[in-house]
């Protein structure tokens, strides 16, 4: 067995409990960036730890072998708990108008989430990243520094957008049952061109903050060496399998860029 095949092995980080660690490191994070910039921890640096938690639940399965989703009563009653903790914690922060409309977005969005409307899987791909970018804007509203969380939530929303897009093309390939010939779904090479695109993009802004000095020498070596070197290798690997199956590649991605996210958060910890 190659190296590569036993990479494919790892365990599939497409659960809830490793929602709840990205949603909590998320929040962490940021709220270290805010008091590098001069803010205090305070009551509602906590609240919106626990709202983001409570908000995340229903959003993933326990494990990839359960099919069936939160019920919506109960996904709503989670919900309506955020937002619970999320007001006391913005009229502590005494924001604008425009903060809690940062701070309220990921509810409205997580409510949209829920409905029919975004069983589609075009309105999740647009959904999925946006929700995982908000504990950086959220956080950063309620501790006083919203400039804080801008960079950080965009290369979670882009990064994002790359994992749900081959995530999602994985899932319609196996229930389309073509894995045996990837490359004759008509979505194959669509979303393997978007997927390129949004990884140009990616980035661009991830390199932005050390070429405008707000991060320091230690974000861009983590950033190229953990991040950036090993996803564009498996994106090759992916996109000229050099003999391999496509679908192996593919399924081989999609277990590691998870991963390879954490590496995101602790680029911009040490920044």
């Amino acid at each position: 067995m190659s190296p590569l095949d036993k990479l494919s092995a790892i365990p599939d980080p497409w659960s809830r409990p490793f929602l709840m660690v990205i949603v909590c490191a998320s929040v962490v994070i940021t709220a270290v960036l805010c008091v590098k910039d001069g803010a205090d921890f305070s009551l509602s640096t906590a609240l919106v730890l626990l709202a983001a938690l409570l908000a995340a639940w229903p959003m993933a399965a326990r494990r990839r072998a359960d099919s069936e989703p939160m019920r919506p009563q109960l996904a709503m009653a989670f919900l309506g708990g955020a937002l619970v903790l999320l007001v006391p914690a913005m009229v502590m922060a005494d924001t604008t108008w425009l903060g809690w409309a940062a701070a309220l977005a990921p509810v409205v969005l997580l409510l949209v989430w829920r409905i029919p409307l975004a069983t589609s899987r075009a309105a999740k791909l647009v959904l999925g990243p946006l929700i995982l970018g908000a504990p950086f804007v959220v956080t950063a509203v309620a501790m006083g520094r919203p400039q804080s969380g801008g960079f950080p939530a965009v290369l979670a929303i882009l990064f994002s957008a790359v994992a749900f897009s081959t995530r999602t093309l994985e899932a319609r390939l196996l229930a389309d049952s073509v894995e045996e010939d990837p490359a004759s779904h008509p979505a194959y090479h669509r979303t393997l061109a978007v997927v390129s695109t949004l990884l140009f993009f990616f980035g661009v802004v991830a390199l932005w903050p050390w070429l405008g000095k707000l991060y320091g020498d230690r974000y861009l070596w983590v950033l190229v060496v953990g991040l950036l070197v090993p996803l564009l290798f498996f994106w090759g690997r992916l996109r000229q399998p050099r003999g391999e199956h496509p679908m192996s590649a593919l399924v081989r991605f999609n277990r590691l860029v998870p991963y390879i996210g954490i590496v995101l958060l602790l680029a911009i910890v040490v920044g």
